[in-house]
Parts: structure tokens; C-alpha cells; sequence
């Protein structure tokens, strides 16, 4: 519609134009690299083509000796980027180890899809060009105003260290209306406003900083989860420790079992590693991130963490199976319910990094015994079945659930000191056990009527104080003691069916909610262990074969509370493994919107020539209805309406021939109603007719 620069400038331009375009290309790239830190060196090159695709794109209708400048430099930088074939890649493979840590689920790059993505990288700088290019061309910094923002809001937030790349663009913004051939107040203008954005995004990027991000996702979620998954049939409170409530025994109807071969159940709910001192919790995505090729090797070979012992079970000759079903009803269905001995993996999240979680899917599984003599006689079982691929699984396996399964706070280790002892590494499995239940038996007293205990602090050592609980307080005090000793545990809810209740077809109702804790036997995986009073007897048995080694190798791992989980013996972790990626989020949505705004602009820009174009008759009509759009958007008074009403009621209905002095004064009458439009309507109509509606 309007241009903002000359069409033709002479060559002396080039200068001031790039000029321009140096700092905001070379700004954009070094900011990228500190971002994308796997670029390294290849920033260069990237910036090489960043610049040269620019630099083509603003002098593309220019002069021809700029149109041949910029090809050749275009054509240059790309055949540098074709001679080093693997430069973007590594850019695309921090974006998905950045996805991996905000999602805690495998996105694993590869070299194989490296030639896949020679596309995506065209249109990544083929974006980059258009508006670096665009806003050089026109000396109109709004078409720089979303990368801007998002550059500050990362930087002040704390999420993308401030740098020199970023004070570079910057300087590249202010130079952009003082360039010649544009149009100096319109572009101070719209400097004026990108400055405006600015500090509004350094305004909320401190108060990001200043927000406690963790806890207000944390309670968005629990909103989230008690308005789409809650029903109040189980009396567990999901992890959240100081939500416990006193038990309620009603008969609100849960699930519903079906079995061929009754017998005591565990059906596992949500499972839990990390201990706040308040609520338990999974491990952070970011702490499992780092994991993700493991689990990838695990899952292609059909070894998941949940289904372990179905696993090991079937190595056995001749193993015994039966089939359970399952059918929700009104659990809470952002989990499933799985039992210990299940088989089938094809509910599982193949993608799921660290197996602390067991998707919600009704159905039928194939089970292989899981009383605990028979998982205490597995060991046995594994050793003589002699599966090497099994071993080295489960060895890397075990690897990994003693780095996360063994975090534990100073402050429970001080109070747990003086009730246990020193923690003795030479205990057997069974001794451990012993020690445990025997302190919770001096220590406390079951108390269906006992909730979260009074006062702050930490759960554990309330609940001890108070001496009363269920089996929330006895799970969350059995896991905390077993890392005590050195023995990877987790805490879970579910519900538990004791042998006398379990028929070929059960009811499961909110009576049989429970939480215990669950600990790895090695070669095995995590089995219950059950401290809770009523719910267990001294016919524990004890492991078939039992060694030292089925405990972590080192003392319990300390740590503050406040931190991510990590047990002492892990190596120091990379910088990379410990950053924040919010920013690549923050990106997306200003880049969303300047791809709207730029695909309205020239979807109407194309309207526009499409009339230009169009014969006379078609154009006046075409033009009245656009006008009368325009003035219901802007009912201001204009002259001329009624001559555009006859004119376009001619070109309409009569066959009189429509000259090119009658188009032209309809052309005029709608360029007034614009200008109109624009002097007349509030900013933020403004605002919205010109880049979401797309009308003037």
C-alpha cells in the first residue's frame, strides 16, 4: 500500500545500509551462539550468511551493482555452509536437548537427519534475512520489535546471559531510522514504540526473576489436576504431604478387578523420588534430561522400569502367567494403575525418560507372579537364567536409580541420626529392613485419625514428634530411612487388596487407598516394602542369594532440599546439563506472532494487486465493498459516499463501460476513508484493524 523507501537508490547507499545491517546481523548471531552454545566457532559462518541474505534482500530492487554484490556474498556463504556440512546441526541439536530437559522426554538428535534438515535451516535464514533485510530496506525497526523482546525478556529474566551480541543489535535498532531515502519522523516514531516494548519486557523479565517459578507451577498444576483428574476416591494425598487429611473409609467406588488367579495385590499408582520436606515429587526433567540416551537404549529393547519385573520373571522356564484387568472408575485418571508383576509394555511412554511414571490405560495385562516370596526368589531366578543383555540393562539401570533414588535432606538425615544410629554399609538387606520397622515400631503409633502434623517445618520430623500416622506418614518415614542406609527406595500410592478381599471380580473402593514404600533389589527392581502396622507380618522373607550389593555403594547421599536431586557420587554435571531453556518458549510465541502479522500484511498486499490489476468494472465493485467495511470499522462522516454508492451501482447493474477517471475516484474515496481510519480510531483499534484484521 504505502512504501517507506525509495524504489530506486543509488549505489552510494550501500554503505549507510550496511552500515545497518553489520550490527544487526552479527548482534543476532552472537546472541544465537551464546543461546545455542554448541555453535562455537560456526557463529561465524552464520553470521556470514545471516548478513549476506540480508544485505541481498534490501538492495534485491535496488541498484546492480548491489543485487551483484549481495548474490555473490550470498552465494559464497553458502557454499562455505555446504563444505561444512555439519554447521547448523549442531544448532538444532541444542534445540532438542533443550526440548528434552523441558519435557523429560526423549528428543534424541541424530546425524542421520542431518540432510532433513537443509530445508529447515533455508527457512531459518530465509527468516532471519526477510526481517533483517526488511527493516534495513525500510528503516522501520518494528519488523526487529519480537526478537528484541525476546532478547531482554531472556537477559532479564536470567535465562540467556546478557552479552555482547545483544548491545550490538541494540545499536543496530537505534541506526535504523537515520539511514537515508527513509522517512525520519514515522521511523523515530516507531523507534519510539520498539523502546516502549522494551521496557515493558525489562519490566516483567525482573519480575520473572523475582517470582518463585517452581512453586507457581506447582500450584497451577495441582489446580490443573483436582479440576480435570480428581474425584475424591482415593484418601492419599498424591505426594502432597501437607494436604494429608484423616483417613476416610468410605465406599466410593475406585476400580474395578478382574482376575483369574485371586490373590494379594499392589496396583501402583503414582510413584515418587524426590522429597521436599513438604510433598514428594518426581526428579526435575532437567536432572533426567541427561538420561535420555539411556532410556532410549532400555525402551528399544523393551526393558521399562515399571514392567522390570514382569521382565525377569519371564526369563524363567516355564513361568507362570495370569491376566488382571483393570477398568477405572473413579480414580484419579492422570495415572494408571498398574500391578508389580505386569509383563506388557505397550501402554508405556517409550518416550518417557526415568520410568517414575505410569500412563493412564485401562485394560488387560499379562502377570507373572508377585507375592513377595516369589519377587524376594527372583534374584535367583536372573542369575541362573544367565541373560547377559539382561545384565548390562539392569546394571545401567540400577546405575540410574541409585544417582536419583537416594537424595536425601541434611536436616532428615539429623533426625533420623539419633533414632538409627550410624548408618552401618556393611548391613545386609534384611538387617536394614529389621532396623527400619523396628525404629517406626518405638517411634510411632498407628493413627487412621492423624493428618499433616501441626507446625512447620519438615513432614518426617513432625510426624515423629507427634509419634502418630498412617500409611502416609509410615511410606514417607520408610523411604527417608532406607536412603538412610544406603538403599535406593521411592515412596508410591496406589491401593492395596489383601488376599481375603480379592475375588474374580472386584470392586475396589477408596478403603483400599495406601502408600508404601518400594526398594530396588538388584536384578529385580523395586519391590514393595511394607512398614505400615496391619498391613504386613514377620513372614518377610528374606532375598534368595542376598548380597551387599542389591544396597547403593556409599553412605546416604546428602543434600539440600531446596536443590535438584543428585546423589555425592555422581561426577560434577556440565554446564550444559544445568541450564534454563524458558527462553526457547519465550521465542516461539513472538515469532508465531510476527509470522501472523506477516503472512495478514501480504495476504492483503496481494488483495490490493489482484484489484490493481483487475479490469475497471470489477475493480470499482471490489473497492465499494472494501470501503463499506472500512466505514463500519470508522463511522465518521466522509463526502463522497454517495457518489461511490452511484458509481458502484453502475459498474454493477448497467452495461455502460467504467472509465479509468471513475476508478481513480473511487481509489480516492477509499485512501480517504484510510486516512480517516487512521486519525480517528483509538491506538488499540489501530492497532487491531492493521495486524490482526488486516483491513487497511
Amino acid at each position: 500500500m504505502k512504501h517507506t523507501a525509495k524504489q530506486n537508490a543509488p549505489a552510494g547507499m550501500l554503505i549507510p545500509y550496511a552500515i545497518t545491517l553489520l550490527p544487526l546481523a552479527a548482534g543476532l548471531s552472537l546472541w544465537t551462539n551464546a543461546a545455542f552454545p554448541s555453535l562455537g566457532l560456526h557463529v561465524v559462518l552464520y553470521a556470514g550468511v545471516l548478513f549476506a541474505c540480508s544485505f541481498c534482500f534490501a538492495f534485491l530492487n535496488r541498484t546492480k551493482a548491489g543485487v551483484v554484490l549481495s548474490v555473490a556474498a550470498a552465494v559464497a556463504c553458502v557454499i562455505a555452509v555446504i563444505v561444512k556440512h555439519d554447521s547448523f546441526l549442531v544448532l538444532f541439536n541444542d534445540f532438542f536437548v533443550a526440548v528434552q530437559q523441558v519435557t523429560g522426554h526423549i528428543y534424541l538428535p541424530t546425524d542421520d537427519v542431518g540432510d532433513a534438515l537443509w530445508a529447515v535451516r533455508g527457512c531459518m535464514l530465509l527468516g532471519g534475512a526477510i526481517f533483517l533485510g526488511r527493516a534495513a530496506y525500510s528503516g522501520n525497526p518494528l519488523w526487529l520489535v519480537w526478537i528484541l523482546v525476546s532478547m531482554l525478556e531472556g537477559a532479564f529474566s536470567g535465562v540467556v546471559p546478557l552479552n555482547w551480541g545483544m548491545a550490538l543489535f541494540i545499536v543496530g535498532v537505534l541506526l535504523l531510522p537515520w539511514q537515508k531515502g527513509t522517512h525520519r519522523r514515522a521511523s523515530v516514531a516507531r523507534l519510539a514504540v520498539v523502546l516502549v516494548c522494551a521496557l515493558a519486557a525489562t519490566g516483567v523479565g525482573f519480575a520473572l526473576r523475582s517470582v518463585p517459578q517452581d512453586g507457581a507451577r506447582a500450584a497451577i498444576g495441582d489446580a490443573f489436576h483436582r479440576v480435570f483428574y480428581h474425584h475424591d476416591a482415593t484418601a492419599t494425598p498424591e505426594g502432597r504431604l501437607d494436604k494429608t487429611k484423616p483417613f476416610e473409609t468410605d465406599g466410593t467406588p475406585a476400580l474395578k478387578v478382574k482376575t483369574e488367579k485371586p490373590r494379594e495385590m499392589y496396583l501402583r499408582g503414582s510413584l515418587y523420588e524426590y522429597y521436599t520436606g513438604s510433598s514428594w515429587t518426581n526428579v526435575p526433567a532437567l536432572k533426567r534430561a541427561d538420561y535420555g540416551e539411556l532410556f532410549c537404549w532400555l525402551h528399544d529393547n523393551g526393558f521399562f522400569g515399571q514392567t522390570q519385573i514382569g521382565f525377569a520373571g519371564t526369563l524363567k522356564d516355564g513361568a507362570q502367567t495370569s491376566e488382571i484387568t483393570i477398568e477405572t472408575l473413579s480414580a484419579c485418571k492422570s495415572h494408571g494403575y498398574l500391578p508389580y508383576g505386569a509383563v506388557d509394555t505397550a501402554a508405556l511412554d517409550e518416550t518417557l525418560i526415568g520410568d517414575a511414571t505410569i500412563p493412564h490405560a485401562d485394560g488387560t495385562y499379562v502377570c507373572v507372579p508377585d507375592d513377595l516370596a516369589t519377587l524376594y526368589a527372583l534374584p535367583h531366578v536372573v542369575s541362573e537364567a544367565g541373560s547377559e543383555e539382561y545384565t548390562q540393562m539392569e546394571q545401567s539401570y540400577a546405575e540410574y536409580v541409585r544417582r536419583m533414588d537416594l537424595q536425601i535432606p541434611q536436616d532428615v538425615v539429623d533426625t533420623l541420626a539419633p533414632l538409627l544410629g550410624a548408618p552401618d554399609r556393611f548391613k545386609t538387606l534384611s538387617e536394614i529392613e529389621d532396623a527400619v520397622r523396628d525404629a517406626l515400631d518405638k517411634a510411632m503409633v498407628y493413627d487412621a485419625s492423624a493428618g499433616a502434623p501441626a507446625g512447620n517445618g519438615d513432614f518426617l520430623a513432625r510426624t515423629l514428634r507427634t509419634g502418630r500416622g498412617y500409611s502416609v506418614h509410615y511410606a514417607t518415614a520408610a523411604v527417608l530411612m532406607l536412603r538412610y542406609f544406603g538403599v535406593p527406595a521411592r515412596y508410591v500410592e496406589g491401593y492395596y487388596l489383601p488376599q481375603d478381599v480379592v475375588q474374580a471380580e472386584t470392586i475396589v473402593t477408596k478403603v483400599h487407598s495406601h502408600a508404601w514404600a518400594e526398594l530396588y533389589l538388584n536384578g529385580v527392581g523395586f519391590v514393595p516394602f511394607e512398614v505400615t502396622p496391619g498391613y504386613w507380618n514377620d513372614r518377610t522373607p528374606e532375598p534368595d542369594g542376598e548380597q551387599k550389593a542389591a544396597r547403593g555403594t556409599v553412605s546416604p547421599q546428602v543434600q539440600d532440599a531446596a536443590t535438584p536431586p543428585a546423589a555425592s557420587s555422581v561426577e560434577e554435571e556440565s554446564p550444559q546439563a544445568v541450564r534454563s531453556y524458558t527462553w526457547v518458549w519465550l521465542l516461539l510465541i513472538p515469532l508465531a506472532a510476527a509470522l501472523y502479522v506477516l503472512i495478514g500484511r501480504l495476504r492483503l498486499r496481494r488483495a490490493m494487486e489482484r484489484i490493481r490489476r483487475a479490469d475497471n468494472r470489477s475493480a470499482v465493485r471490489t473497492l465499494y465493498v472494501y470501503s463499506e467495511k472500512l466505514r463500519r470499522i470508522c463511522p465518521v462522516a466522509t463526502h463522497g459516499a454517495a457518489p461511490a454508492e452511484k458509481l458502484y451501482l453502475e459498474a454493477r447493474y448497467s452495461d455502460h463501460a467504467i472509465s479509468d477517471r471513475q476508478r481513480g475516484r473511487m481509489l480516492h474515496y477509499v485512501h480517504s476513508l484510510q486516512r480517516r481510519c487512521k486519525k480517528h480510531l483509538p491506538f488499540y483499534k489501530k492497532f487491531f484493524y492493521r495486524f490482526i484484521r488486516f483491513f487497511y
